[in-house]
């Protein structure tokens, strides 16, 4: 059957309505994200990046990645400071605030693919939307360690998403260890796993 142009201008709408809210979240973060470390930045990016660079040998370096951060293990956040350090031989923050609150594209993705398993229509998606793109919590926004709250939400949620789809051997060298190692709340979805593989 042949869509119509109502039917066209409809989902126009829809999809309108769905994207106008991250536009206007990742606008505001562009204009107003600075480039200067906050909290907890001081340690856990800048600190360490200065141990990092005088650690003696690989081992030790390799040890650093991996070491307790207050009561997290923040090894992928450690390898995003490494990373960016080689490839721009600088510390931007501005990019960390970015990168981190992109995570929550990836929690739209993961929320929309059960949400569209249900059979139900995008329009009733859109409260998700709004809700997941606010700015209550202004002060974690604007926070470049932040980058590691929503990615490890992210992670944990597609690890078990990829679970409930019957793909174990897919959840377990990608998304399990990404949780694992961003925060301490990532060992919630390895406890989780083990009741849906059971």
């Amino acid at each position: 059957m042949a869509i119509g142009v109502r039917d066209i201008a409809w989902r126009a709408l829809v999809f309108a309505a769905l994207a106008a809210p991250p536009v206007y979240f990742f606008s505001i973060i562009h204009k107003y994200a600075a480039n200067v470390p906050y909290g907890d930045d001081y340690s856990a990016i800048l600190d360490f990046l200065l141990r990092y660079q005088d650690a003696d040998g690989a081992l030790q370096k390799l040890g650093m990645l991996f070491a307790q951060h207050n009561e997290h293990r923040i090894a992928f956040g450690n390898l995003a400071t490494v990373a960016m350090y080689k490839l721009t031989g600088t510390v931007d923050f501005r990019s960390m605030i970015f990168f981190g609150n992109a995570a929550l594209l990836g929690l739209v993705l993961v929320f929309y693919r059960m949400f569209h398993a249900s059979g139900r229509k995008p329009l009733y998606f859109i409260p998700v939307v709004l809700f997941l793109f606010q700015f209550q919590f202004g002060h974690t926004i604007f926070w470049a360690r932040h980058r590691s709250r929503t990615s490890t939400c992210s992670s944990s949620l597609s690890s078990l998403l990829v679970l409930e789809r019957g793909r174990p051997f897919t959840w377990r060298p990608f998304s399990w260890p990404r949780s694992r190692r961003s925060r301490r709340s990532g060992i919630f979805a390895s406890s989780r796993a083990r009741c849906s593989l059971h």
